[in-house]
């Protein structure tokens, strides 16, 4: 399944595929891969990444 929202994916795949202009820059479990470096090299972009019991591992922007 491809998935260009961060959060579904983070919710739905066990195995997360990042690419950046055509090239996989990471590849895992979405624990190990949506990590806030991660999406600031790739993506330009400040998240928060948090967790909680009910809906588990999920991103925020930070600073827009």
């Amino acid at each position: 399944m491809v998935l260009h929202d961060m959060n579904q994916a983070i919710r739905y795949s066990d195995r997360i595929i990042v690419m950046k202009e055509g090239r996989i820059v990471g590849e895992g479990a979405p624990e190990s891969v949506m990590t806030e470096e991660m999406i600031m090299a790739t993506y330009q972009v400040k998240v928060a990444v948090k967790s909680d019991e009910q809906s588990g591992l999920y991103m925020v922007p930070v600073g827009i």
